[in-house]
């Protein structure tokens, strides 16, 4: 008697499933972990919509402006999803390249590149103006107990390009600034990277100097978490 409803009971609980085609009636479907979720084209880590504010506004650096496009992507770098060995790449690559930046070996390795020279956190935005204007930012955050190197190889790296030193703070240069198509600035201050380029004729070294003290300060809220 007690096999029969047995029986009867999985053979309702199949046909339940067969009718509702849930996931549920199996028990061999593929769990999706973090690196399921990963977005096309993103070699390792994971998006996050957070902390956007920490990026430049258009209306930061067009005041006013009528018609404008805006872009960010922030994502962090872990080794759930990065390769293991931080600490060990030799990013950046010896390009002085200011389209480049920030020198990885490849745009389809660049999450890679980075989590493996100590980076946690790469963000970035895309801000064109009425005008045509294109400025880019990027802010890079490292992991605790990796910001020395990652900023002193990076620091190092613009003095072979001969930059020239923006300002400085106890000996130490804190802001770059590096010609080239587009016009790159670099900051150093608060232990991460922050750089913006300026594609086109119109930016002048000033005034990415000038936006690059309001990214400065914004970039601040992206190393938390």
């Amino acid at each position: 008697m007690l096999k029969s409803q047995r029986v009867w009971a999985w053979k309702a609980a199949v046909a339940v499933c067969l009718a509702g085609m849930t996931v549920s009636c199996t028990e061999d479907v593929e769990s999706k972990g973090p690196e399921s979720a990963r977005p096309p084209g993103v070699d390792c880590g994971l998006e996050t919509a957070a902390h956007g504010e920490g990026l430049l506004s258009v209306q930061d650096v067009w005041p006013g402006a009528g018609k404008k496009n805006r872009s960010t992507r922030i994502v962090d770098l872990a080794g759930t999803t990065c390769a293991t060995g931080q600490g060990t790449a030799t990013t950046p690559t010896n390009s002085c390249e200011t389209s480049g930046f920030p020198w990885t070996r490849s745009p389809d390795s660049s999450n890679q590149d980075l989590y493996r020279s100590g980076i946690r956190r790469w963000a970035s935005a895309s801000l064109e103006g009425s005008d045509g204007g294109i400025l880019k930012e990027n802010v890079l955050i490292p992991s605790d107990g990796e910001s020395d190197g990652v900023l002193d190889a990076y620091r190092k790296h613009l003095k072979g390009c001969d930059a020239t030193v923006l300002s400085s703070q106890n000996g130490r240069p804190v802001q770059f600034f590096l010609k080239g198509s587009p016009a790159l600035v670099v900051s150093f201050q608060g232990e991460r990277i922050t750089a913006l380029q300026g594609y086109g004729s119109g930016w002048k070294g000033d005034q990415l100097a000038n936006l690059l003290g309001v990214a400065e300060n914004r970039s601040g809220t992206l190393a938390a978490g």
